[in-house]
């Protein structure tokens, strides 16, 4: 029951029984919007759903609670560094306002850069150069994110900003440390309350995931923001069934 259809009642299952305020997804294309991205519009909005061209279709979508958020500015553009023959990494933001107290934050959501072998003009690579080249494409990813944080930053002041992806690095790779060196932290490791951690955000789908490190992360600024609590979902049915990555909450 890996295919996409068998997955759209369980991905619909999970934002019901976490109903998260703000939602970010990866990989969400045309028929993803169609058939779960359409189906939460009654509650949620979203900040941008196509790419400038108006028809491609933003893979990197966030959503957010209509009830509670309005939208103040939105954008989305292609990761600088990446493989250009999929539409799958790009990199999103909202700046949001509190409907209830007026205070304004940012959101950034990507899909962090990789390399295969199936990929046209890298079917020869070795692992190795696979690795490579992967990396300076992450490091490249994260240098796009300092900057636009920074354009936020120059033109809403210095606000809280969140910072959600499938970064496909983890905590032991240089990326990582460049994202903690610019003055970000990650709610797995500095969460306040009650934390899960220590577990691989990647699995099979219907399958609990091992012990691991993950590659979905949210990251903040500490002096702004302060992460109660870390959830990985590795138990529900609904989480396993959803996707090949468990849903992580902050």
């Amino acid at each position: 029951d890996n295919n996409a259809p068998e997955r759209y009642k369980h991905i619909l299952n999970v934002v019901e029984n976490y109903h998260p305020e703000i939602l970010c997804l990866q990989e969400c294309n045309k028929e993803q919007h169609a058939n779960v991205v359409s189906k939460l519009g009654e509650k949620y909005g979203v900040a941008t759903t196509y790419h400038e061209n108006g028809s491609t279709f933003v893979y990197t979508p966030i959503l957010y609670l209509k009830s509670k958020f309005e939208l103040v500015d939105e954008g989305v553009s292609w990761l600088k560094d990446r493989y250009t023959g999929t539409n799958t990494k790009s990199i999103a933001f909202a700046v949001l306002k509190v409907k209830k107290t007026g205070e304004s934050f940012g959101v950034i959501n990507l899909h962090g850069a990789i390399c295969s072998n199936s990929y046209t003009g890298y079917e020869n690579f070795s692992k190795s150069e696979l690795n490579a080249q992967s990396n300076a494409w992450r490091e490249g990813n994260v240098r796009q994110i300092i900057e636009l944080q920074t354009d936020l930053e120059q033109r809403y002041g210095k606000i809280p900003i969140l910072h959600t992806a499938d970064y496909n690095f983890n905590s032991a790779s240089t990326p990582y440390r460049m994202m903690i060196e610019f003055g970000l932290t990650e709610a797995e490791v500095s969460a306040t309350g009650s934390r899960v951690t220590g577990i691989k955000t990647t699995h099979t789908v219907g399958q609990k995931s091992v012990e691991g490190k993950s590659i979905d992360h949210i990251f903040y600024n500490a002096e702004r923001i302060t992460a109660l609590t870390h959830f990985i979902g590795n138990e529900e049915d609904s989480d396993l069934r959803a996707s090949d990555h468990l849903p992580v909450f902050a």
